[in-house]
């Protein structure tokens, strides 16, 4: 025998054994489609637009490689080609300084929906229940949260432990990794197959915001393993990919209809609460926004009943039948029945699904650890915007001598209420929005106090009809002067199509006592709000940024208010001092009566139109060279004290108060012939008064 050989044999085959022993199995492969569950219009202003969810929908029928271990894991990545700037909620772990968690969300199975055949308690039948950044810190943490292949008799389901126990973390949050602004990376998620062909997996990327850019958003979807107990690892195969989540389109239009210039004939009075007492506020301006597609305008919550009352989402056990609705992952629900009835979806407000605090698991109708969705102390509950749609007014150019107001809420008109009959946030389709205030703060030496704090003031045309308003903090409401400012209302119910919200502004100020300049324009720029914030490259930086938020307003100044001065035209028809003829002018300021008139003291030009007339305008003044009159005053003179010569013709007198009147004589010079007449009063309301004094039509 030879010894040599047989010790070789022996070793060759104890070489195979070992290859044998420590062979890597092939990595066992889930079949994914992609699709999105809707292409929702998104805002073109906007910069933290919900896109529509994109649903991997994964088969396979093999057994588990690894049968009541642990589940391997996949990181799935989701890039959406424009800035992610869904919000930030911290970053996590060692390491992970720009690896941060935003409030996506990626679920597993569709939990809460019944969707497809369910053992109790797991897949669809389950509770979401978070696996949120602060335990899954991002690619820094393996297996955070715990997940066992469990065979439930059906399919194999992730649960907590080898025997079952209970769903695993069906809910993962997002994140954004490092060197990337344009996707969202969910870390360690379980992945098996199912070992049965009549169930899926179901992957649902939900919760993600963008700014979109000028064309449809593609989400494209990758994977990779990141852990696997059986050293192979299950990997997502993807039959198809680029799917489009949503299409950017234009969606507010705005108007401004001025009523036209104001006149200072009269002061605008504030309505007293007394209905005997005048009032007669100025109406400037209806300010106008329009929805360009549905949706466009949004609450900040869905509305949780028929009977409206409580948009604003201050404790989860408040959420009733909406919150336990808005826990279900991608489903829509109907509130009302028959006429009445009204389906929304989480595109219908600002916010999107709600998840609860990392590691809470969301049960009927609350989360199991109630918290403030708001204000969290265990943490964040995501999904939940920071209002709904602002529509935004800045007023620039304002008079400092004028108080300006605007009604609280979209009004039909001037004195007209909208045609809402329910409270915020009915299921109504008719659009409601009421004023949250100005970013415009009055400094510590204003001695008025923030608008917001301001006791809402009322105009009214009849008792029943009163219109709240509230004052600008510019204009004559700032001790320091400020010619600007500006507002917004907040959309508390729109569930309509294209509706158009408008909003009124009025104007109090003295046409006596430090009356408005005349001449004066002042302008209003409407938009969205607030601007706040950017698409940055930062993922954190979103923390503080509202949500939702939008570009800076593009639309053209448009002019509401425009002063004028109180004017009253004569027309002297035959004026003359040729050929031995002279005339007499005499004007009076008849405002002194005995019906208390506010009249203004000021003075009169004389425009002369024939035979060698004057080039400019001469001011009338009497032999003394005075020119003003206060009420109950006259000025009077000739032709030739005017100094005309050798005039014919007519005159026009433009006297800047109001119930001016006048008197001619034109008479020889020896005073052997002469005859005296009354000047015309000239309708001035095409020369830009809305607020004339008086007319004879003569």
């Amino acid at each position: 025998m030879n010894f040599r050989r047989v010790v070789t044999a022996l070793a060759v085959l104890t070489l195979f054994a070992g290859l044998a022993s420590a062979q890597v199995l092939p990595p066992q492969t889930l079949t994914c489609t992609v699709a999105a569950d809707r292409n929702p219009n998104l805002r073109a202003e906007g910069l933290a637009e919900h896109v529509g969810d994109v649903l991997l929908t994964c088969s396979s029928s093999a057994t588990p490689s690894s049968v009541a271990a642990a589940s391997d894991r996949v990181n799935i990545t989701v890039n959406y080609g424009v800035p992610v700037t869904s919000r930030g909620v911290g970053c996590f772990g060692s390491g992970t300084a720009t690896d941060c968690a935003v409030e996506s969300m990626l679920t597993i199975d569709e939990p809460g929906t019944n969707t497809q055949v369910a053992f109790t308690g797991y897949g669809p039948g389950a509770a979401v229940y978070t696996c949120g950044g602060a335990t899954n810190n991002g690619s820094s943490a393996l297996n955070a949260c715990a997940s066992f292949n469990y065979f439930d008799g059906t399919y194999y389901d992730f649960a907590t432990t080898a025997g079952g126990g209970t769903q695993a973390q069906n809910a993962y949050q997002g994140f954004i990794p490092k060197g990337s602004a344009t996707s969202v990376t969910f870390y360690n998620v379980p992945a098996a197959t199912l070992g049965n062909s009549a169930v899926v997996h179901i992957y649902r990327v939900t919760n993600v915001r963008v700014t979109p850019g000028s064309g449809p958003v593609i989400a494209t979807v990758s994977s990779a393993v990141s852990s696997s107990t059986a050293n192979n690892g299950t990997t997502l195969s993807f039959s198809n990919n680029g799917v489009t989540v949503g299409t950017p389109a234009t969606s507010l239009t705005t108007s401004v209809t001025p009523v036209g210039a104001e006149s200072l004939c009269v002061s605008p009075l504030l309505y007293s609460g007394n209905a005997s007492v005048p009032y007669s506020p100025a109406n400037l301006a209806l300010l106008s926004f329009k929805e360009a597609f549905t949706n466009a305008f949004k609450a900040q919550a869905l509305p949780i009943s028929t009977g409206g009352g409580g948009d604003a989402l201050t404790s989860v056990t408040t959420l009733a039948n909406g919150a336990s609705v808005m826990g279900k992952i991608g489903s829509s629900y109907t509130i009302g029945s028959g006429s009445s009835a009204k389906t929304y979806n989480a595109f219908n407000s600002e916010s999107m699904t709600i998840f609860p605090a990392d590691g809470s698991k969301w049960a009927g109708s609350t989360f199991a650890n109630a918290v403030t969705p708001l204000a969290s102390t265990s943490g964040p509950i995501v999904g939940i915007a920071d209002s709904g749609t602002r529509l935004h007014a800045t007023f620039t150019g304002v008079d400092k001598n004028t108080t300006y107001y605007v009604s609280i809420n979209n009004v039909g008109g001037y004195s007209a209420l909208s045609s809402f009959a329910g409270a915020a946030a009915d299921n109504t389709s008719s659009p409601y929005a009421v004023y949250v205030g100005s970013s415009t703060t009055l400094g510590a030496n204003e001695t008025t106090a923030e608008p917001i704090n301001l006791a809402p003031t009322a105009f009214a045309t009849a008792a029943n009809n009163i219109i709240p308003v509230i004052k600008l903090p510019c204009g004559a409401a700032s001790s320091t002067g400020k010619t600007s400012c500006d507002v917004d209302w907040e959309v508390t119910n729109d569930s309509g199509s294209g509706n158009t919200f408008t909003f009124a502004v009025y104007a109090v100020y003295s046409s006596s006592t430090n009356p408005p300049t005349p001449g004066n324009t002042a302008t209003v720029t409407l938009g969205y709000s607030p601007t706040n914030g950017s698409s940055t490259t930062t993922p954190v930086g979103y923390t503080a940024a509202n949500i939702p938020r939008f570009l800076a307003p593009s639309s053209t100044p448009a002019t509401f208010f425009n002063v004028v001065l109180c004017q009253t035209d004569l027309l002297f028809p035959y004026i003359t001092n040729v050929s031995g003829y002279e005339t007499g002018i005499a004007i009076s300021n008849t405002a002194m009566d005995p019906f208390g008139t506010a009249g203004l003291t000021s003075s009169c030009n004389l425009y002369f139109y024939g035979t060698n007339q004057p080039a400019a305008a001469i001011t009338f003044v009497n032999g003394s060279g005075v020119s003003t009159m206060a009420p109950g005053a006259q000025i009077a003179n000739t032709a030739s004290g005017l100094g005309l010569v050798n005039f014919s013709g007519y005159a026009i007198a433009v006297c800047n108060f109001q119930y001016a009147h006048g008197f001619a004589f034109v008479q020889t010079s020896k005073q052997t012939l002469g005859m005296g007449y009354l000047p015309l009063v000239m309708n001035t309301t095409n020369r830009g008064q809305t607020l004339v004094g008086e007319s004879f039509s003569q």
